[in-house]
């Protein structure tokens, strides 16, 4: 049987367009005998060929691979996935769904069957199918006695024999270690393939940038854009990638914001989280044309959330959205737009945060954010209900998108600014750290996973010394970087100065001469809630904060020697000099 060729093209980052091309082969099962019948119809597995009333139908290839399978199991459930192992291997790039679809079409149409009134294969929706029809005995050709055998060739050599055993011995090792080092390697294939991505700049717009949302062809992008003022005015844009000049949607006076944004799967409406501290607060659609919104549900959306607030489910006929309770807690709720009605979703969280529906319709994911220390993920399988965890993450995520074969979440690891990482369904808490992607926030990707958008915040937080002395003298800049420096502190003698600093990727614990000059590092917790320095009276002891372990506050001295002591936790608010959040997408 010819192989079939299948071509696919990437969605370019610049004006480079990268085709692929791959061969498939199609496996039919092994047949333990060779021919099938079932009413007019018999299916030769071994040439691959339909006969009806033994006149040779047109069907070949994958259609006949799909019919062999599901002879194979008469009167049971074949899942989508079960065909989609059987006809593609797991390197394979295709359009599935639309691809198993034409087979079935096409046997159908052979068939002379029926979708709503089937005769032979039953659709089980969003599932798989069922071979219906009775399947008669397999016709077992006459087979004459073979002759008596001829003797044998001589006896091979001992040596021949011993290499023989030699490579059984090698085989049945390999398969035996081969569940040890396949994880491995499918991970360094996966580095190898992340390593390929290219992030580039997708917004360049003052202010900040939230909520971004790809539109189910991943040509144009949705976002929320909070110009030079973010506390009052945030709405909703949409712009082409690669065209640097956005579309206003919303027109809302100053004081009603957008706060959360979802692009609903058939492309005709964007979900957005209006809020205005008032009844008017609100989920509407609103056409990425623009136009008048419509209301769909009432919720408070009187504060932001952290990342996105809204999720589509894969066929478009949900929407799942946040809302913040009296008792400051934050509830997960699902919108049916048949019949209006939000359902309410047991997610024994107090404050639920970045729903998101898997693009197979098959979960739906959240995150809790009731404590500072860990986070939760969660995944709610919607075929039985079960809840499962999928990952714990050591700061509240910033963004949790789906990849876009269903299989693997992406997160960032802070809510403010952090990294990317995914996580594997079929490896739960082993979460991967991607190759690219910092100061992330929310994120989203594209339907067909070929993109993937993140916020990215930019700051530049600098520490300045003012003589109090002569105070019409100009301010003097002591500590500066690219990042971000605050919470500075004299040591008692007035010679060194102790501040928290984002240079190094996290917040941690730095101290400098008194001139800003020799910085150092003292702290390395690798996390974001580090920082409030404080010198003891007699300029030994540096007492800081941060959320790592049960203790939440230690000592540390300036020769690295680490003292917990019993006092409370310091928070402090960190006042920002500077700073903006773009969107930055990679092709995936």
């Amino acid at each position: 049987m010819k192989p079939l060729r299948f071509c696919a093209k990437f969605v370019p980052v610049s004006n480079h367009v990268i085709w692929f091309e791959t061969i498939v082969g199609v496996r039919l099962p092994v047949p333990t005998e060779p021919k099938i019948r079932f009413g007019a119809f018999e299916l030769d597995r071994q040439t691959g060929e339909l006969y009806q009333n033994g006149a040779k139908l047109k069907l070949q290839g994958q259609p006949i691979a799909v019919l062999s399978l599901l002879l194979e199991h008469p009167g049971e459930l074949v899942t989508r996935e079960q065909i989609r192992q059987h006809l593609w291997p797991e390197d394979t790039f295709v359009d599935f769904e639309h691809s198993l679809n034409t087979h079935i079409k096409k046997l159908r149409q052979v068939l002379d069957d029926n979708a709503d009134t089937p005769r032979y294969i039953e659709t089980l929706p969003r599932r798989g199918y069922r071979f219906i029809a009775a399947v008669d005995t397999p016709i077992v050709p006459h087979q004459p006695k073979p002759p008596d055998p001829e003797p044998g060739p001589p006896k091979p050599p001992w040596w021949r024999r011993k290499s023989t055993i030699s490579v059984a011995v090698c085989i049945a090792m390999a398969g035996a270690f081969y569940p040890l080092i396949a994880p491995p390697i499918e991970r360094l294939r996966r580095q190898r393939e992340l390593q390929q991505l290219k992030a580039v700049p997708l917004t360049s717009l003052p202010g900040t940038v939230t909520s971004p949302t790809f539109s189910p062809d991943g040509s144009q992008v949705a976002f929320i854009w909070w110009r030079d003022n973010p506390v009052g005015y945030g709405q909703l844009y949409v712009k082409v990638v690669g065209n640097d000049i956005p579309l206003l949607l919303t027109r809302w006076p100053v004081g009603v914001n957008a706060v959360s944004a979802a692009w609903s799967p058939d492309g005709r409406n964007i979900a957005v989280c209006r809020a205005a501290g008032t009844a008017d607060d609100a989920v509407y659609l609103i056409s990425p044309l623009g136009g008048s919104e419509r209301k769909i549900t009432s919720t408070s959306c009187g504060a932001p959330f952290i990342g996105s607030g809204l999720s589509w489910s894969a066929d478009g006929k949900r929407l799942a959205f946040l809302h913040p309770a009296a008792d400051d807690s934050t509830e997960l709720f699902v919108l049916s737009l048949d019949s209006s009605e939000p359902v309410p979703i047991s997610t024994n969280c107090k404050k639920v945060i970045l729903p998101a529906f898997s693009p197979r319709g098959d979960y739906l994911a959240w995150a809790c954010a009731d404590t500072q220390e860990i986070i939760p993920v969660y995944l709610k399988h919607l075929s039985d209900g079960r809840v499962s965890e999928i990952v714990r993450s050591k700061e509240v995520p910033g963004g949790l998108a789906w990849s876009g074969d269903g299989r693997r979440l992406v997160f960032s690891s802070g809510h403010e600014s952090g990294d990317l990482w995914e996580v594997a369904l079929s490896r739960p808490n082993r979460p991967e750290k991607l190759p690219f992607g910092h100061d992330a926030g929310d994120l989203a990707v594209s339907f067909n996973g070929h993109r993937l958008t993140y916020e990215q915040l930019h700051t530049n937080t600098n520490i300045w010394r003012l003589d109090l002395s002569h105070p019409q003298a100009p301010a003097q800049k002591l500590v500066a970087s690219s990042r971000g420096q605050t919470a500075p502190n004299y040591s008692p003698d007035g010679t060194k100065i102790a501040f928290m600093s984002s240079r190094s990727g996290n917040w941690e614990i730095w101290v400098s001469d008194s001139d800003g000059s020799n910085a150092l590092q003292l702290s390395s917790f690798g996390i974001r809630s580090t920082g409030t320095p404080r010198w003891s009276p007699d300029g030994k002891l540096i007492a800081f904060d941060s959320r790592i372990g049960a203790k939440p506050t230690f000592t540390l001295s300036i020769r690295v020697v680490e003292c917990p002591t019993n006092s409370t936790s310091m928070w402090m608010a960190i006042m920002r000099q500077a700073g903006r959040t773009t969107a930055n997408g990679s092709t995936l």
